[in-house]
């Protein structure tokens, strides 16, 4: 089985990946474009190569234009890029050939990795005793933005120094922003919450992740569940992550590992609850600082 048309400059024959890399004056020549649109292209790139059907042995190498332009004048395909995929996997199937495009372009283009954009979404879990139908339905209410964004400024400067988040590209980012959700979701839908996170764009100055009313605490279902009064309700508030990879990479492992940072985090929450009507003894101790259940880059 053959495949054209994965990417620009990559196909696939049985477990057979031919992955041809344009340097940046062929891409410029044949896309236009800028440098930033180039490592967006890189990166596209690596995109493209992590969905090829496994297992597979992936042969990259260089775009030779000179070679690929001779090969399409006899072949019965036109230039584009599934002309350009089939000329890569010839390429990758002939070892005369291929050792002398290695030989001719021995170092290969590198996607900037640490400035793929991610998004890391975690979970600050909350404990919350509900002592009446009125509590129940208090769970599902939206959080005070001021207070949120309080919490927020509070651990910013629990923060080591690092670059604000800023965009680069359509791909690209440095830095890293934090921003807490504002409602609190039950641990059934904390994985539909950070698949939305990971494929929405953020409004990031605020420092509020808006969380869907459709993710909201629903008073009917929890009724259902509940057979008397007191109960505690096992509660969890989002805590998003967004920036270059390494720059988020670097945030939540310091936000592991700071006890002071998670101090901060759980202080402000008590008072973000207490704005919304909960009594502090309503509120229990946080069973686990932090839990990663999700973690994408953008596409």
């Amino acid at each position: 089985m053959i495949k054209y048309g994965i990417f620009d400059g990559v196909a696939q024959k049985d477990h057979l990946v031919a992955a041809a890399v344009m340097g940046l004056d062929d891409y410029i020549s044949i896309y236009g474009g800028t440098t930033d649109d180039y490592l967006d292209y890189l990166l596209n790139l690596e995109y493209a190569l992590e969905e090829a059907e496994e297992p597979c042995r992936l042969v990259r190498f260089h775009f030779d234009r000179e070679d690929y332009q001779a090969w399409l004048k006899g072949s019965g395909w036109i230039d584009g890029p599934d002309a350009r995929s089939a000329w890569a996997l010839e390429v990758a199937q002939d070892e005369r050939k291929l050792a002398e495009i290695k030989k001719k372009w021995p170092v290969l283009p590198a996607a900037p990795e640490d400035e793929r954009e991610v998004t890391n979404v975690l979970y600050s879990v909350l404990p919350v005793i509900c002592a009446s139908e009125e509590d129940v339905s208090r769970l599902a209410k939206q959080l005070s933005a001021g207070k949120i964004v309080k919490t927020q400024e509070n651990l910013m400067k629990e923060m080591p120094s690092w670059p604000v988040f800023r965009k680069l590209s359509a791909l690209r980012a440095s830095g890293a922003a934090l921003l807490l959700g504002d409602r609190l979701i039950l641990p059934s839908v904390a994985d539909e919450v950070a698949d939305y996170y990971i494929n929405a764009q953020l409004e990031l100055p605020k420092g509020v992740a808006c969380v869907p009313r459709r993710f909201r605490i629903k008073r009917a279902e929890l009724l259902n569940e509940i057979s008397g009064y007191p109960i505690l309700v096992g509660c969890l508030l989002p805590v998003v992550a967004v920036g270059g990879r390494e720059d988020v990479d670097f945030l939540l492992e310091w936000l592991d590992e700071s006890e002071d940072a998670q101090e901060v985090l759980f202080d402000g929450v008590t008072e973000i609850l207490k704005a919304t009507g909960w009594k502090e003894d309503q509120i229990g101790i946080p069973g686990a600082a932090f839990g990663t259940l999700g973690s994408a880059q953008i596409y």
